[in-house]
């Protein structure tokens, strides 16, 4: 079986799902689905016999209310398009937890904080596999949170053997420090993953030769979420202009990790993750010098694990009853904040719900429709666009106060007046009493405690 996107233009006629669905071959399932306001790009696999297929990204459930008990927010910097802040290995690490102080939760994804053998991520936040969050975000899953899941790892196989070593050994380090579950270490063979770059400037490929992992995680039911770790064959030409472009080209690596997660939670409905395997001891051995400091998470590790296996530790469950107290669901979503640019079912998501989007400025690597989103029919004040995360930050704590987003801007402007049978754009002239003519007026003073009667001043005209 294999995992590849189809490409078509977009059909600005169309509603983005419907064509999604169109575009889908017959009797098969979406996996993942790109688009911008010029194409569409959807990855789909055979539905499986007797299986009832678990809800797709693409479908859609209204919430019914927006919960104010609590301030939640979304952060998503969306995978394989460049973003100048959580676009390489886990440098959106601090800006996450600059605004976790602002909420009390943030939904997140692994793009956002996996760095290698480092993950950081806020203890407020809920780390969550990308095509999870789209479905919660689109309303038709609940996360619950958990204290702790059960692990399932799968190892790809690699050449030369002292890679597949170090990833037990990733894990043995995890259960031994930072007290990891693992229900158990599982090899694969022959699953192919190859890297492409799409004309956009996206990065995406190819997943060959998944069913053996298929088998695996079907045949097996005492674990909670999946790590897995596998070799991406890679151009030398893309690697080596990535790690010396100073952080201005894509990141090779994380589109086609996101096809491979993707699909795996969309087989076995729970939380996944996925990080690369050293290609070689040549390739480790590669001296690049000082690179971008974005980037120097990934080229100190070798086995780029503990990252995956921190986040997945605690990752929220998807459940399917959403009235219980203890899930999550759209409704508690405040706010989303994304790179400005970025169009896709986030973005469709909070569109449709109602959510709040702050759209950060960034210098996106890949094709941005920033202008295509300004103009979507947003409802007043919806969608705001921030110089950057710090401005961000500001909207939020305003949004979480409940404060209007132009009272704490300047200049301010005038509140509209209308109805009124005075010109409410120039100042009133008010006529005490007529031109020339005393009229009396009531003053406190008079004996006995009653008014007396004083001329009154005249107005000048």
């Amino acid at each position: 079986m294999k995992i590849r996107e189809l490409l078509c233009p977009r059909d600005g006629q169309k509603d983005i799902l419907d064509q999604v669905k169109e575009i889908t071959p017959k009797g098969e399932e979406i996996v993942r689905c790109v688009f911008t306001d010029r194409e569409v790009s959807v990855a789909s696999v055979p539905e499986r016999s007797n299986h009832k297929p678990y809800p797709n990204q693409c479908e859609f459930q209204e919430r019914a209310y927006e919960n104010h008990e609590e301030f939640n927010i979304a952060l998503v910097i969306p995978t394989g398009v460049g973003a100048s802040v959580g676009g390489h290995a886990g440098d959106a690490t601090p800006t996450i937890r600059m605004l976790s102080t602002l909420a009390d939760r943030v939904f997140t994804h692994p793009n956002v904080v996996n760095a290698s053998d480092l993950n950081e991520q806020p203890d407020n936040a809920l780390y969550i596999e990308g095509s999870i969050l789209a479905r919660f975000l689109m309303g038709t899953i609940g996360l619950q949170p958990v204290r702790k899941n059960r692990l399932l790892v799968l190892v790809g196989s690699h050449p030369e053997d002292v890679y597949e070593i170090a990833a037990i050994n990733a894990v043995n380090a995890a259960r031994a420090t930072f007290g990891v579950d693992v229900a158990e270490i599982v090899q694969f063979h022959d699953c192919e993953m190859s890297i492409q770059i799409s004309e956009s400037g996206r990065a995406t490929g190819v997943v060959e030769n998944v069913s053996e992992i298929a088998n695996i995680l079907s045949s097996r039911d005492d674990y909670d979420a999946v790590a897995v770790t596998s070799l991406i064959r890679t151009d030398a030409t893309i690697r080596d202009e990535y790690y010396q472009s100073d952080g201005n080209y894509v990141n090779p690596w994380g589109g086609i990790e996101a096809l491979l997660t993707h699909w795996v939670s969309n087989f076995c409905d729970k939380p996944s993750a996925h990080a690369p395997m050293m290609e070689s001891s040549e390739v480790e051995s590669i001296d690049y010098g000082v690179i971008d400091p974005r980037m120097s998470a990934e080229i100190i590790s070798i086995t780029y694990l503990q990252c995956v296996l921190k986040g997945l530790m605690r990752a929220p469950r998807i459940s399917y009853d959403l009235t219980r107290p203890d899930v999550l669901t759209a409704s508690n979503v405040n706010a989303l904040v994304i790179p400005a640019g970025c169009y896709g079912l986030p973005v469709v998501a909070a569109l449709r719900q109602g959510i709040t989007v702050i759209a950060v400025r960034d210098n996106l690597q890949a094709y941005a429709c920033q202008e295509f989103v300004r103009e979507l029919p947003w409802t007043a004040g919806q969608y705001i666009e921030a110089e950057n995360y710090f401005e961000a930050a500001g909207y939020l704590a305003a949004l979480k106060e409940g404060l209007s987003i132009e009272s704490v801007k300047r200049p301010i402007s005038k509140a509209k007046a209308t109805n009124f049978s005075f010109d409410t754009e120039h100042p009133a002239k008010r006529m005490i009493t007529a031109p020339h003519e005393e009229q009396p007026v009531a003053s406190a003073n008079g004996a006995n405690g009653t008014p007396s009667v004083q001329p009154s001043l005249k107005t000048k005209e």
